[in-house]
């Protein structure tokens, strides 16, 4: 059911009156043609003059109530009127209101669906930045250090030990070659040695975080010595993502026979070298005594 907010007032035909100003005309023309058409006040008797009197009260008794009504009925239009307006003015800002939650409403659509487009593409990027270093190995950095286990019959630890390569990091790495040089002396220059291993030793693809031992990288019992500071080796790495550099130092363990050795990996690039990996003495339990 519809209801109007602003309904229309019908008068009851009690409330009917003429146009203001109708009464006080017909008492003027009565006072104008009555000396003329019947007597003058001089001739007329008393009731007749009372009879005039009450009819001249009575017409201005309408005029008064005529400019009463007239007075309602305008105030009940303007009532009307600023009613409509009210209403008009409700629609337009109803209007607004819809318009301005139709408009929040596509801007969080939009909104949605622009996050939902980001948070994919953020998705794939992170996909594709993940395959990238994996592919590059961006975040895994290779070392060796000297096998401490148990040996395999294979190495005749007798006469040397092997060195085990590490993959320290969660990518791939591929193309990994190693050469061994043993440390003669420092100058100016550098350093200086013998290469134990006369040409880089291609050791191929290691997992992340593995490690694989390489028999031909070796470090011989016969060129250890127990002088301090005398036995020191450089490990040269190379993979799919640059090339490293690794300093081996041995010396006789402090607790039973065998060798203790220190390490420190360094990747090389732009002219500098950062360290990843550093062993400070480590103690084994299994090398050669």
């Amino acid at each position: 059911m519809i209801i109007d907010p602003c309904p229309i007032y019908v008068p009851h035909w009690w409330q009917w009156y003429p146009p203001v100003g109708t009464f006080i005309g017909i008492l003027a023309g009565l006072g104008v043609l009555v000396p003329w058409l019947f007597r003058t006040p001089d001739q007329m008797k008393r009731t007749e003059k009372a009879v005039w009197t009450l009819v001249m009260f009575a017409l201005v008794l309408l005029e008064i109530r005529s400019l009463y009504l007239d007075r309602d009925q305008h105030d009940r239009e303007q009532a009307q009127a600023r009613c409509e307006q009210i209403e008009r003015f409700g629609q337009i800002a109803a209007g607004i209101r819809q318009s301005v939650a139709q408009s929040e409403k596509q801007y969080e659509s939009t909104i949605g669906q622009v996050q939902g487009v980001l948070s994919t593409t953020q998705s794939v990027a992170k996909l594709a930045k993940e395959n990238l270093e994996s592919v590059t190995g961006a975040r895994s950095f290779p070392y060796v250090v000297p096998f401490t286990g148990i040996p395999p019959a294979k190495f005749d630890v007798s006469r040397h030990f092997v060195l085990m390569i590490v993959n320290e990091g969660p990518d791939f790495l591929s193309g990994i070659s190693v050469s061994l040089m043993r440390v003669m002396a420092q100058t100016p220059h550098g350093e200086t040695g013998a290469y134990s291993t006369p040409n880089p030793i291609l050791v191929g693809s290691l997992g992340p975080r593995t490690s694989e031992t390489v028999p031909q990288l070796a470090i011989w019992k016969s060129d250890l010595q127990t002088t301090p500071n005398s036995n020191h080796y450089v490990a040269y790495i190379s993979a799919q993502n640059g090339s490293f550099h690794e300093d081996i130092y041995l010396r006789p363990a402090k607790a039973g026979g065998g060798w203790a050795y220190r390490i420190q990996a360094s990747k090389d690039g732009n002219g500098n070298s950062h360290i990843f990996k550093t062993i400070d003495w480590r103690e084994p339990q299994h090398m050669p005594e």
